[in-house]
């Protein structure tokens, strides 16, 4: 099996292929990327959202507070020992559940 010797200028192409590869590779990467970090403020915003609007119903005048008011009336109330305590056990939940486990595997 021989080899064909490539005259400089099909090298100089193949080159120039190769690098037009790399920067549409690159330029793929960039838009995957954009469109990723897209994904994520909308997943983001839609959770703020949802929970702004949980926290408002759960709270009567909640409409009527600044947002410095309803930032203290929150904090007040999740700085109890009980919360606390509700937030260890969510949080020891999930983790449970990233971990693939379920409840009788506990």
């Amino acid at each position: 099996m021989s080899k064909k010797k490539l005259t400089q200028e099909e090298l100089q192409d193949s080159i120039n292929r190769s690098r037009n590869e790399i920067r549409q590779g690159e330029n793929l990467i960039n838009q995957l990327t954009r469109e990723c970090s897209k994904m994520e403020r909308k997943a983001r915003t839609r959770r703020l959202i949802e929970r702004g609007a949980i926290a408002e119903s759960l709270i009567d005048g909640a409409d009527t507070l600044n947002n410095e008011q309803f930032k203290t009336l929150l904090s007040a109330g999740l700085h109890t020992g009980a919360a606390r305590e509700v937030l260890r056990f969510f949080q020891r939940s999930n983790n449970i559940s990233a971990a693939g486990l379920t409840r009788g595997d506990e």
